[in-house]
């Protein structure tokens, strides 16, 4: 099922939206790709991989930037957000890119997507509020 940018997810930052609107894509684009190969065996999983491996890398890129943002404004949680990227990357590492098997990522993705929306409407969420605190809401 693919996931649905709305309002909800924003952080109100039009770079960090921007991202996270990026990132959603790829997911989506993952999530085709897979139920694709599961039902088409003959899109293999050449394209899978290419696919994983695109949206590890951006994520990897993201969270990379998000906390260099995070810590340019002293957001006081950004050790923690760190900590809950490099989670998920280590996992996204595994699964897509060390080790990719099409069984294993088709029963993950739904683990993926909801880790991916919890991240954006909790974690993500808290840096919002964060940047409202301190008048930049909304800038770029």
């Amino acid at each position: 099922m693919a996931i649905e940018w709305t309002d909800d997810l924003s952080v109100g930052h039009s770079v960090v939206d921007d991202q996270h609107k990026a990132l959603i894509g790829q997911l989506n684009d993952l999530i085709i790709v897979v139920t694709q190969a599961l039902s088409e065996p003959s899109v293999g999983m050449t394209r899978v991989v290419a696919q994983g491996a695109l949206f590890f890398a951006s994520f990897k890129e993201h969270s990379e930037s998000e906390e260099s943002f995070m810590r340019q404004l002293w957001y006081q949680r950004v050790d923690a957000h760190a900590r809950h990227h490099q989670l998920f990357i280590d996992t996204l590492r595994t699964l897509l890119v060390e080790d990719p098997n099409l069984d294993a990522i088709e029963i993950n993705l739904p683990f993926i997507e909801s880790a991916v929306i919890d991240h954006l409407e909790r974690d993500d969420r808290d840096f919002g509020e964060h940047l409202k605190r301190h008048g930049m809401f909304g800038k770029s």
